[in-house]
């Protein structure tokens, strides 16, 4: 995790969680099929403290990003114990899915298919990329038609997470309702 992720992060867990809503923060990384580890950071009845930010602090970039499978730990977490009907998954990445036998078109059709589960089962997706150099069309090509945004810097954050949030939110809502 770069700084600029960092401060997203804290700063993103920080607004929701002064706005009320259950906030639960956890960290992946993968070395092959077999070993996707996720990192609990702040689990939702964890208060959020000093801890959670040293925490969160100490959060190194390494390994790979099998991202499917950290969305589908994410979204299972948020159904188990999130305690809300309307729930939001936030996955902040560089926008490459990628891990032994896991690249290109293989490991973006992953994502794509783990995020439009979790949107069926009635959870909102938002897919934010921060100050990495991904093209568009990658991040396209990997978040499909989950809400994401890319912005260099976390202080233009609060420019696109009020859209992103709703039209997440409705995205599932309607998916849910269909299915």
């Amino acid at each position: 995790m770069h700084e600029q992720q960092r401060t997203a992060v804290a700063n993103l867990a920080v607004a929701l969680h002064d706005l009320g809503d259950r906030v639960a923060l956890y960290a992946y990384y993968s070395q092959g099929r077999r070993a996707v580890n996720m990192v609990p950071v702040k689990r939702f009845d964890d208060r959020l403290d000093a801890r959670v930010m040293r925490r969160l602090n100490s959060l190194e970039p390494g390994a790979y990003s099998r991202l499917g499978a950290a969305i589908r730990h994410g979204s299972a977490v948020l159904e188990a114990r999130g305690g809300t009907s309307r729930r939001l998954l936030v996955v902040l990445s560089d926008g490459l899915a990628y891990d032994h036998g896991y690249e290109r078109a293989y490991g973006a059709a992953d994502a794509r298919r783990a995020l439009a589960e979790a949107r069926r089962r009635g959870t909102g997706c938002v897919c934010l990329t921060i100050g990495a150099g991904t093209d568009v069309i990658s991040l396209r090509r990997v978040f499909g038609s989950a809400a994401h945004a890319t912005i260099a810097r976390p202080d233009q954050l609060a420019g696109v997470i009020g859209p992103l949030f709703r039209s997440a939110l409705r995205s599932a809502e309607v998916r849910h309702r269909a299915s």
